[in-house]
């Protein structure tokens, strides 16, 4: 069994620092001067286990148990309640559990189980009543002066709980509640008796048609099941058949679309053949363009030459007449002159390996000739500003010359690469007719393969359409199929509540059809039928044959619940008896050892009936007559009452008890045997006491001392155990 092994006060009440009080399984005492903090450690552990009023653990509001000094509170108070659970009777999963309980300043508390947060019910459903805070484990200061001052009719009420009287009642009040609702029954069927005799002379004719009717949907039913089943079949069978044929056309399908697939690619490798065959017509194209390029360029040159001639003639006659050439107009045309001329040489002396690299020198040999024509430009116009000169058609002849020399040359040039490119075009001629020959038969196979392609593409787009069809048809029968299951699963919903009945002669379809016409149009003819009649007639029979039976059983009820109450308050009494003599043994025995000689017992003030009437104590302590309670002194008060919660707490025997201060009214003779008393307690169940006296410590297994020093408990402890207790 778990049992409590630390608890850890901070802030809590007197407590200002962190203190530790380990406990002992058996017999644990703490002492020490009034006022030094003792019951705040019982306070501490009501705290912790969830005690929910403030008052009962000595304060007006939860925030009082913060410790205060010199003015100030502490921030929180925190109550720890170490239990060993290596046996695992508190289900946690863990060898020791802690539960902890802290309050703040605004009175809210929060419980903690090994730390994680929880509520209050799960620590209190954790601990139950064994270890938790049950009815009478705890005897805090006062109780036993409330026990002292209790009332006969008070006792008898701690005598009913420990019986259960409480349940018995509750069994007696709904009793008391049944018995009435079998009297409003039993009226209520007096008023039903009137109402059924009319009620049955109209269900009889609707019963006749109800039974015919339902004849009918019997049959009806049959005939429908068996055209699904039949039409069903008939649906399956294609779907099979359907089935096959899709496999077939899937089949040929795919070869189709493999020989496509084939086909393309060869389509698409003679493509590419054709696009690497069609290089030398390209080259043979640009050839021929090149050879058109430098015919027009060479007779362009000849139609300069022929203009720079005309105006060489002309100019020889103004020559004559003006004098001196332009020499200094010239310089630029003559630096123009030679940056060509290398350029010329360098194209004729170079061996392309391309005709791209050809035309590319070709072009910037033009780009020369065109700046060339600029500069001679040029020279023009500074021959046009210098017309007054004398010299002016002298340096126009000049230019001329130069001109002419300079076309003259380019022409040999042009007419050199116009001499080669029709040599190479030659060559790339007698190519061409050959690669026009190939691409020809490559292009006519091409032609063939998308001829083919296109059959083809036309029979697999006919497959394809008869392949959807048949999918489409297959959609259809598996949406009639899906239909006449529902249809069938409709039939069969119906046959669960109505047993179809079979119809002979319904051989082939139309006898089928015929029949269920037949019957649908009778059952039209009777509707609307009332096809709970049957059941009502059956049933508003049986209410008018078994009122009187009813109405006699309800009689009988009645006396059974009259009985019934009657033995309840017999079990009730008897289990109040029960109680109350072991009760009254447990008292007598418990005083006995602590009074030696003396005599005690409960004692009914109506033994007729115990209800009626309180429980008095008598008692004789040693060498005294015996005394009611009243009469007692108030140490004999107080003895009475500590051993008849001792005799209570032994009925209902826990293994965690809690007594603080229940010897402060016992002379010292007495306290002794109460020390000898909680010493046998503490050896089945863990005990933990509150006490001024010396005989209770002096049996501890642990003592605490504890002190007050500048308004702070302060704690010490001794393991007695050691010693032998």
């Amino acid at each position: 069994m778990p049992y409590a092994s630390k608890l850890e006060l901070k802030g809590f009440k007197s407590f200002r620092d962190r203190v530790e009080l380990p406990l002992s399984k058996g017999l644990t005492v703490i002492g020490g001067p009034n006022g030094s903090g003792k019951s705040n450690i019982v306070d501490a552990l009501c705290f912790v286990l969830g005690w929910m009023s403030a008052k009962t653990m000595r304060a007006e509001r939860f925030s009082d148990f913060l410790f205060r000094g010199k003015g100030k509170s502490a921030p929180y108070a925190e109550v720890s309640l170490h239990f060993n659970n290596e046996d695992g009777g508190l289900k946690v999963g863990s060898d020791t559990v802690v539960i902890t309980r802290v309050v703040d300043r605004e009175g809210r508390s929060t419980y903690l189980l090994n730390r994680k947060r929880l509520s209050r019910q799960e620590v209190v459903d954790l601990l139950g009543k064994d270890l938790g805070v049950g009815e009478y484990n705890f005897i805090l200061q006062g109780d036993v002066d409330r026990f002292v001052n209790m009332n006969p009719l008070e006792r008898r009420g701690i005598v009913e709980e420990l019986a259960g009287v409480a349940e018995y009642e509750a069994k007696k009040e709904r009793s008391l509640a049944e018995l009435q609702r079998v009297e409003e029954k039993l009226s209520a069927k007096r008023v039903l008796l009137e109402e059924v005799s009319k009620t049955l002379e109209r269900l009889r004719v609707e019963r006749e048609n109800a039974l015919l009717y339902r004849e009918l949907r019997e049959q009806l039913l049959w005939l429908r099941k068996e055209k699904c089943e039949r039409d069903l079949l008939r649906v399956r069978e294609r779907k099979e058949e359907l089935e096959g044929r899709m496999k077939k056309l899937e089949e040929e399908h795919r070869l189709l679309t493999e020989r496509l697939s084939s086909l393309r690619e060869e389509e698409r490798r003679l493509g590419e053949e054709i696009e690497r065959g069609a290089a030398p017509l390209l080259d043979s194209e640009r050839m021929k363009q090149r050879v058109r390029d430098l015919e027009d360029q060479l007779e362009s040159l000849r139609r300069q030459e022929e203009e720079v001639e005309r105006e060489m003639r002309g100019l020889e006659e103004e020559v004559k007449k003006l004098g001196p050439s332009l020499e200094e107009r010239l310089s630029r045309f003559r630096e123009g002159c030679r940056r060509f001329l290398e350029l010329s040489a360098s194209f004729l002396r170079r061996r392309y390996g391309s005709l791209e690299e050809a035309l590319a020198d070709l072009k910037e040999l033009r780009k020369a000739v065109e700046e060339l024509g600029e500069r001679l430009r040029a020279v023009e116009e500074g021959m046009s500003r210098a017309s007054d000169s004398p010299s002016h058609p002298r340096e126009r002849m000049i230019y001329a010359k130069a001109r002419l020399a300079q076309i003259e040359r380019t022409k040999r040039e042009v007419e050199g690469k116009l001499s080669e490119a029709e040599k190479e075009l030659g060559r790339l001629s007698s190519l061409e007719r050959k690669a026009r020959e190939e691409l020809e038969g490559k292009r006519r196979r091409r032609e063939e393969l998308r001829k083919k392609i296109g059959r083809l593409e036309e029979e697999e787009g006919e497959v394809g359409g008869r392949l959807r069809r048949a999918e489409q048809e297959k959609g259809s029968l598996e949406a009639e199929e899906r239909a006449l299951l529902l249809k069938l699963e409709e039939v069969s919903r119906e046959a669960s509540e109505v047993k179809p009945r079979r119809v002979e002669g319904v051989g082939s379809e139309r006898e089928l059809e015929r029949k269920i016409g037949e019957l649908e149009a009778r059952m039209r003819e009777l509707e609307p039928v009332n096809m709970k009649a049957v059941e009502q007639f059956e049933e508003e029979e049986r209410k008018y044959s078994s009122l009187k039976e009813t109405h006699d059983k309800l009689e009988r009820e009645k006396q059974v619940i009259l009985n019934f109450m009657e033995e309840i308050e017999r079990k009730k009494r008897e289990a109040f008896l029960s109680v109350f003599r072991e009760l009254s043994e447990n008292f007598g025995k418990i005083f006995s050892e602590l009074s030696p000689g003396g005599e005690a017992r409960l004692v009914l003030e109506s033994e007729e009936d115990p209800f009626k009437g309180g429980v008095e104590v008598v008692a004789r302590p040693a060498g005294k007559e015996v005394l009611r309670a009243e009469s007692m002194s108030g140490g004999e008060k107080s003895l009475v009452a500590l051993a008849f919660i001792l005799a209570v707490q032994r009925l209902k025997p826990a293994s965690f008890y809690v007594f603080d201060e229940i010897d402060a009214h016992l002379d010292d003779e007495k306290v002794p045997r109460v020390a000898k008393l909680l010493k046998k307690y503490s050896e089945n169940s863990q005990v933990i006491v509150v006490t001024l006296k010396d005989p209770i410590m002096s049996v501890a297994d642990r003592l605490f001392g504890v002190t007050m020093e500048g308004g702070v408990s302060r704690i010490v402890s001794l393991d007695l155990s050691k010693y032998g207790g």
